[in-house]
């Protein structure tokens, strides 16, 4: 029954029954599944407000189908702000027996809903193990067949489609696929058929093969004669438009970015390493070409991309965060005397450390051999009568424990090791950030930067512990021609975590 069939019957029972209808009919778009309808929210907020003291519907389902919304209404009822809610087969009033009938039908609408999605899942894994395509999308080339159901080759696009398959086999580039597909052959991608139609206009007629299009395309196994379906993949039954082999040879040629042009792969800087100041989401990468060929770079926000955020960070150009970078970068640089100087410095402290750490793995090994001749003596007294068999059992357990705690050697302190391997790009950084490709700087500033914020147009960074307070005491050049003070400054910093105040 139609919407509108439904709506003068509704009204043909209220005229029957004397109801009076306050306003139009509320039709609401969103599934009665989880609660959180802003149409039924309003129905409620009128009923508050004494607008209207009873609910008509075409059934109980329609109002709810999840329990929090059915216990509002159940609620309502009983607090008297709704007197009754009718349906063309019964009235519910806030008696117990109609609120248990409401309760039951409630739940069993519930678990309708909850049974319908166990058995689209299972009915797809089904349609997948038979080898049938169980999306409603179907790839562009292809069409369902009205009867059976099953992906078929579509009459006008199939040798369309297996030219550019050739064409890619050949050698040739994406973007020239591409160009000869909107252009020369005019290939539109195939109107979604099965979709619920809103309006009385004639079909669409899809849109150009587009770049994305393309790399779906050589990127689809389905055209192979498999299905690929979140992430696993799986044999069909369709006719396949190229061979495995193809597939796969298509497949390993140097796939061209969708941001590049040509065959030319182009990196982006800074990608993952930025977030939103405002959300928290990873600032994303884009890349734009102009027509003329001109490149233009941008961060922004992958959360507002997704629609998962509504934050007011915009978009940054590269040129921004390079310079921001360049900054901080300038304020962990050190002069190379400093540099030789800290290393020396390490070198000194890591050579006492292992001295240090040897003298405890001897002392270690001297205590396993005392635990050793221990149980060796205690054995020798039970055998010579001198104990129980408790007592050996206890004494026994004792030396077990003690003998475990000895067994895993202490690891060498390696706290030296993150601060040498920055301080030894810390002499020309500024220098090798300026003449570094996307890949260096990325790896620099994931090395040597923290805090990587983008908050409106500003760009947050700074230098990473311990360099941003070992930087603070290269600001004083007295202090590194003192070896004692090194020693001292450095031991301190590094045992201590970078938490000392130096400088």
């Amino acid at each position: 029954m139609s919407i509108d069939a439904q709506i003068h019957e509704l009204n043909a029972q209220a005229a029957r029954a004397g109801i009076t209808l306050v306003g139009a009919p509320m039709s609401e778009e969103m599934s009665a599944k989880r609660p959180g309808r802003p149409v039924f929210a309003a129905l409620l907020e009128r009923i508050g407000r004494r607008e209207a003291d009873g609910i008509l519907c075409w059934h109980l389902d329609r109002l709810a189908r999840n329990p929090i919304d059915g216990a509002a209404i159940m609620w309502a009822l009983s607090e008297g702000k709704v007197q009754a809610v009718v349906t063309p087969d019964r009235t519910y009033t806030g008696s117990g027996d109609d609120k248990l009938m409401m309760s039951i039908i409630f739940g069993m609408a519930t678990k309708y809903s909850d049974d319908l999605s166990k058995n689209i899942r299972r009915g797809y894994q089904e349609a997948l193990r038979r080898g049938e395509w169980p999306c409603s999308n179907v790839p562009i080339g292809y069409m369902r067949d009205p009867v059976t159901k099953l992906c078929v080759p579509d009459p006008e696009r199939w040798e369309q489609l297996r030219q550019l398959w050739q064409m890619r086999l050949a050698g040739t580039p994406v973007e020239q696929i591409v160009q000869v597909a909107q252009t020369t052959m005019g290939l539109r991608t195939r109107p979604s058929d099965g979709r619920r139609r809103t309006s009385t206009r004639a079909p669409a007629k899809g849109h150009l093969v587009s770049r994305s299009n393309a790399f779906d395309l050589f990127n689809n196994p389905f055209y192979a004669g498999m299905m690929r379906v979140q992430g696993n993949v799986y044999p069909g039954v369709h006719s396949p438009m190229v061979t495995a082999d193809e597939f796969l040879r298509a497949k390993t040629r140097e796939q061209v970015p969708r941001h590049a042009t040509g065959t030319e792969r182009l990196p982006l800087p800074y990608r993952g390493l930025f977030r939103c100041g405002d959300c928290g989401h990873v600032m994303t990468v884009d890349r734009k070409v102009k027509p003329s060929g001109r490149q233009f770079v941008y961060l922004r926000c992958s959360g507002r991309a997704n629609r998962t955020s509504t934050c007011s960070t915009s978009l940054v150009s590269r040129s921004a965060v390079d310079a921001a970078v360049r900054v901080c970068l300038e304020s962990v640089a050190l002069p190379r005397e400093v540099v030789s100087a800290v290393l020396n410095a390490l070198a000194g402290i890591e050579a006492n450390q292992k001295d240090v750490h040897a003298e405890q793995e001897r002392r270690r090994e001297a205590q396993v051999r005392d635990v050793m001749a221990r149980q060796q003596r205690a054995v020798e007294a039970f055998v010579a009568g001198h104990m129980t068999d408790d007592e050996l059992a206890a004494i026994r357990a004792n030396l077990e424990i003690r003998r475990q705690a000895l067994a895993t050697p202490q690891r060498a302190n390696d706290a030296f090791t993150p601060l040498k391997e920055q301080l030894f790009s810390l002499g020309d950084v500024v220098s090798r950030f300026d003449d570094a490709n996307d890949e260096q700087k990325s790896a620099l500033v994931g090395a040597l930067c923290s805090d990587r914020i983008i908050l409106g147009k500003k760009v947050l960074v700074s230098a990473v512990e311990p360099l941003r307070t070992l930087c603070k005491s290269a600001a004083d050049p007295v202090i590194w021609t003192l070896p004692d003070e090194i020693q001292t400054r450095v031991r301190q910093l590094v045992l201590g975590g970078g938490a000392a105040s130096v400088g």
